[in-house]
């Protein structure tokens, strides 16, 4: 399904950005003058802060309402409703997979959407060494609607997380890291993508 000129779901991932920026400069903030209340910061700061917080909530609503114009018009069709069975794909996710890929039939092969959709790396080989790096080519709202969707299917449902791959994968990751940065390696490896 084509739909021309309908560009909302980017403007609301913009909006996203924008608020999440506020909220890590407020704890920014907070951590450069080492309190944890709002109360205990200076004047100015504490002035800073609160515009801010009037910023996220101006952003909020935006939001909102970018997802309220959308849902009527997306939701309905049999597209959208195949997605939404997909474990971690809420309505954005499936606005914006369905509105970047287009057609699936563009993609001869099942490598080349996963190419597309920046789900590969990218291998810089040099002297006979392979270094495996991030790949720049690609739908950038696509990796990060697929990197949504798995981060949302893991932290809630369950039974993904019993595929022996990813329990694997995390463990290795988790002896070194805090369980928030193996989880997020988690979703972002490729190795796990390739292996499932």
């Amino acid at each position: 399904m084509r739909v021309v000129g309908l560009r909302p779901e980017l403007a609301r991932l913009r909006l996203v950005a924008q608020q999440v920026r506020c909220r890590l400069t407020v704890e920014g903030l907070l951590a450069q003058y080492n309190v944890t209340a709002v109360a205990a910061l200076p004047e100015l700061v504490r002035w800073r802060v609160a515009m801010l917080d009037d910023q996220r909530a101006l952003l909020t609503t935006h939001i909102k309402q970018i997802e309220q114009a959308l849902v009527p018009r997306i939701v309905p069709t049999p597209d959208v409703q195949r997605l939404l069975y997909i474990p971690g794909v809420g309505k954005i996710v499936a606005f914006t997979v369905l509105l970047e890929i287009d057609d699936i039939a563009r993609f001869p092969t099942v490598k080349g959407f996963f190419s597309y959709c920046r789900l590969v790396p990218a291998a810089k080989n040099s002297g006979g060494k392979v270094r495996q790096q991030r790949s720049k080519d690609g739908n950038r709202y696509l990796k990060i609607a697929f990197h949504h969707a798995a981060v949302r299917a893991i932290q809630y449902f369950p039974e993904i997380q019993h595929f022996p791959e990813i329990q694997h994968f995390y463990r290795l990751m988790a002896r070194r890291k805090p369980k928030a940065v193996a989880r997020a390696q988690v979703v972002g490896s490729n190795d796990v993508v390739h292996a499932a």
